[in-house]
């Protein structure tokens, strides 16, 4: 969404395989869809060389999203608490499918985990006239959420906020 308005999306992914969704040969329809406009480069974050260019990126930066499980990025020195030490303009957003805290906070989520633990596609299907066509148009909540997350704390503070964003 960020890159389809114009924003420079780099997406970084493990050297090993990246993201699941490319499929066994690399370019499946999900992962065109998902990744459409952005650029991604393979990353070894347990390698110092690996967190140091993620820092250098993040020089140039002004927003930085990531959505793994709470305490990861930490442990890469890659937090909240570490960037905005020298990025003080930086918007930082970390996504995770159960939230920062909470029973299930260390469950690793995607969209269909967190479709199916919350009831959102029952729901949306029993809002539809057929219940077997498919969806007219996707509400897409968490985005705009997480987008108006981004514009407020920019807005109001000018600073690094960060922006905890998953289901509770």
């Amino acid at each position: 969404m960020l890159a389809d308005c114009g924003a420079d999306v780099i997406k970084i992914e493990t050297p090993k395989g990246g993201d699941q969704t490319r499929g066994p040969t690399g370019d499946s329809r999900v992962f065109a869809h998902f990744n459409a406009g952005k650029r991604s480069i393979a990353v070894n974050l347990a390698n110092a060389d690996g967190r140091d260019l993620v820092m250098r990126l993040t020089e140039q930066a002004d927003v930085f999203v990531e959505n793994y499980r709470p305490g990861v990025m930490r442990k890469y020195g890659l937090d909240y608490e570490h960037l905005k030490a020298d990025r003080p303009g930086l918007i930082y957003c970390s996504i995770s499918g159960f939230g920062q805290t909470g029973p299930y906070a260390q469950h690793g989520a995607y969209a269909p985990i967190a479709h199916a633990s919350s009831g959102y596609d029952v729901a949306h299907m029993r809002a539809q006239a057929d219940p077997d066509a498919p969806p007219a148009a996707c509400p897409g909540h968490d985005r705009r959420h997480a987008h108006r997350c981004l514009r407020v704390r920019r807005d109001t503070n000018g600073a690094i906020g960060s922006c905890p964003i998953g289901r509770r």
